[in-house]
């Protein structure tokens, strides 16, 4: 049964030792104090994260090993506590994420390349095991994005999926390179273009994978913010010129070297552009018009109405 109470959320991973600056906090000795700075379980582990759901993922230790060719490396050996310090769920995984609201967390077994999720009863979710995870947005933590591809080898066109951690299904399949989420109902979605990861287009999503704003899709537009409650939505297209040799900042794409220019725009509810795209910048003064910047220029514009 799963505990969210205020208290153990409140709860802080202390460490016993001093941890050198810009070194990984695996090198102190973990515990945890209550808000009011009491010890509630004595420093013992080599790492901690959060309490969630009533249990918190720790590390117990690690195992040194030495590749072939001489280099070494290691292995975490982490489980999950409750409250009280017992072991709920035994230290066996290589990684181990929190518990989202929804009761799922994202671990890797030791020596096993596959990530997968597990309920808080320590049970591996069907379904979820895929060799790249990445478990809770910043914004919440519904949805978990899932590739075919591990980390270690993606690149710029590998395709990226969403799992809905509440419904315990996959919502969208890996057909995307990125996705970002507001909030369970606007999740903004990523494909890249010709031109690599610095080429992308945007559209949005809520919870059950249906398209929203379906007329600003297939425009061509690179960035799409979603309309404001005048229908309006600034878009941006993208410019790629060719760099010479003596520009620092550029990308590669098809061998040879790029910068990226952004103009601005705004579409109206057709996706049809209200404000020509020629703009440097472009911001919404929240009363149906908008500050548009040109080099040293700035004017204001108001759309007709939709």
């Amino acid at each position: 049964m799963m505990n969210n109470s205020h208290e153990e959320e409140k709860w802080e991973c202390f460490s016993s030792t001093e941890i050198e600056e810009d070194v990984d906090d695996v090198f102190g000795t973990f515990g945890f104090k209550d808000k009011d700075g009491n010890v509630v379980i004595e420093p013992q582990y080599l790492s901690c994260g959060e309490f969630h759901c009533g249990l918190c993922p720790v590390a117990l230790g690690r195992t040194w090993y030495k590749t072939p060719d001489g280099r070494r490396f290691y292995e975490m050996h982490w489980g999950y506590i409750n409250k009280y310090g017992k072991v709920v769920i035994p230290f066996k995984y290589r990684e181990a994420s929190i518990f989202n609201k929804y009761g799922v967390a994202v671990v890797c077994d030791e020596y096993e390349e596959y990530s997968y999720m597990i309920d808080t009863d320590g049970k591996e979710i069907p379904n979820t095991k895929y060799p790249y995870l990445s478990p809770y947005y910043e914004y919440s933590d519904r949805f978990v994005e899932f590739s075919e591809v591990d980390a270690a080898h993606a690149n710029d066109d590998d395709s990226y999926g969403l799992y809905d951690t509440k419904n315990r299904k996959v919502m969208y399949p890996p057909t995307a390179s990125e996705f970002i989420e507001w909030n369970e109902e606007l999740i903004l979605v990523y494909e890249s273009g010709e031109m690599g990861d610095a080429d992308f287009h945007q559209h949005y999503i809520n919870s059950k994978g249906e398209v929203l704003f379906p007329w600003l899709m297939n425009k061509g537009y690179a960035e799409v913010n979603p309309p404001n409650e005048y229908g309006f939505a600034i878009i941006s297209f993208f410019e790629f010129i060719e760099a010479h040799e003596a520009v620092s900042k550029y990308f590669i794409a098809n061998g040879k070297r790029y910068i990226r220019k952004e103009k601005y725009g705004v579409a109206g509810t057709d996706g049809e552009l209200e404000i020509p795209a020629d703009y440097d910048k472009i911001k919404d003064l929240e009363d149906g018009s908008f500050e548009c910047v040109k080099g040293l220029e700035k004017i204001i514009i108001k759309p007709m109405q939709a």
